[in-house]
């Protein structure tokens, strides 16, 4: 598996305005599960970073600081408590 590193922080336009669609209230968060788990870890990752820039996201980060990087079903864990915790 690649690694994903600070250079996939250069995210398009386009990405970044379904970002924001993400966070619309129409979805519980089953519809929300469900949907999330069609994305791939890259880009669960990279909407946690660009959601909390100063989060450790990134495989060379997470390796750094906690010997480990984040799995699909982490990302998509971490993602689905921020957006219900925002709310």
């Amino acid at each position: 598996m690649p690694y994903i590193n600070h250079h996939l922080n250069k995210v398009s336009m386009e990405t970044r305005h379904n970002f924001y669609g993400i966070l619309d209230d129409s979805m519980n968060e089953l519809q929300l599960k469900e949907e999330l788990s069609k994305w791939t870890r890259e880009s669960l990752i990279s909407w946690l970073k660009w959601n909390d820039r100063n989060g450790v996201y990134y495989d060379e980060e997470s390796m750094l600081e906690f010997g480990n990087i984040l799995t699909h079903k982490e990302a998509m864990n971490i993602m689905i408590s921020q957006i219900m915790e925002n709310r």
